[in-house]
């Protein structure tokens, strides 16, 4: 009885054994463990970065093959640009040529639009009180200017022509000039600008005035009442009050519009426009008409004409 129970109990024990032997064995996590390293991984990040690396330096180099481009195609523009200039310089280079050998008074119908000078029609005018560039004492050929101080065309005349005029005959006393008003092209302002001019000569010499007004023509810009002032009296020195009161007077307007109504009577639309004559009394100039900012040879012209009737 008791080996029957001793052989059981042993096999029961050998049987537990076997059981818990056959058990899966449970590791205990630890919280506080540390990540294990995935060498692998170290090797596909510095695959990517070495690759990043490749790239920034194929970027690069395209970037620096297209600023060359660039340069090359602005380059090639540039020079492509200097070779049509050169062309269409040569072109008017060739006109110009072609307009030398055309007689000087057909180039100048060209040029101008019509004939700069009608001696067959008569002109009259009177310089009485008038400003007078030169000596009036001795000229006998007067050259009266109906001119508008802000017109494009009369700062021709006066910056370019006029100074060779003076040089060949008004300063040997054979002619002499008159500049009267006709504001026809910059309105207002016009007419503000020639009531200075016109009040400037009361209070200064024919001379002053003329160098006043040259000046005025010599800006080459639209001048107003205020630009024509300050000229005035910062350059010449005259009395800005009484400037403008004489300015702003009637009288001097309605002088202005009296030339400018000779100039109509006279058949002149447009300025520059001129009477080129003898002196007759030391008052009134007869003679023939020049329309335009015409080269100083037509003026030649016309005076040498007037000089031998």
């Amino acid at each position: 009885m008791y080996l029957v129970t001793m052989a059981e109990t042993t096999k029961r024990t050998k049987e537990t054994k076997t059981t818990e032997s056959t058990k899966p064995k449970t590791t205990k996590s630890v919280n506080n463990s540390k990540p294990v390293s995935n060498p692998k991984s170290k090797k596909e990040s510095g695959i990517s970065s070495k690759s990043m690396v490749y790239l920034n330096g194929i970027f690069t180099l395209v970037g620096l093959f297209l600023i060359i481009a660039v340069v090359l195609y602005i380059g090639l523009r540039i020079v492509d640009r200097d070779e049509g200039v050169n062309d269409r310089l040569d072109v008017i280079e060739a006109q110009i040529s072609d307009l030398n050998s055309i007689p000087e008074r057909t180039r100048n119908l060209l040029i101008y639009g019509d004939e700069q000078t009608n001696p067959d029609s008569p002109k009259s005018t009177s310089i009485e009180s008038e400003p007078v560039l030169g000596d009036l004492g001795s000229a006998t050929i007067a050259i009266v200017g109906y001119s508008d101080i802000n017109c494009p065309f009369c700062q021709r005349f006066f910056n370019e022509t006029l100074p060779q005029i003076e040089d060949e005959y008004i300063a040997n006393n054979t002619v002499v000039f008159i500049h009267k008003d006709y504001p026809s092209v910059g309105g207002a302002d016009s007419e503000n600008v020639h009531a200075i001019a016109e009040c400037f000569s009361q209070q200064k010499s024919d001379s002053e005035y003329y160098d006043y007004i040259k000046s005025l023509y010599a800006t080459g810009e639209s001048l107003n009442f205020d630009t024509a002032l300050s000229i005035a009296v910062d350059e010449f020195d005259v009395d800005e009050g009484e400037l403008r009161s004489c300015a702003d007077s009637q009288e001097t307007k309605r002088e202005i519009q009296e030339d400018a109504q000779e100039a109509t009577s006279l058949g002149f639309n447009g300025t520059p426009s001129f009477v080129i004559g003898r002196i007759i009394d030391g008052s009134i100039v007869e003679g023939e008409e020049v329309i335009g900012a015409q080269p100083y040879t037509v003026f030649r012209d016309a005076i040498e004409n007037q000089r031998n009737q």
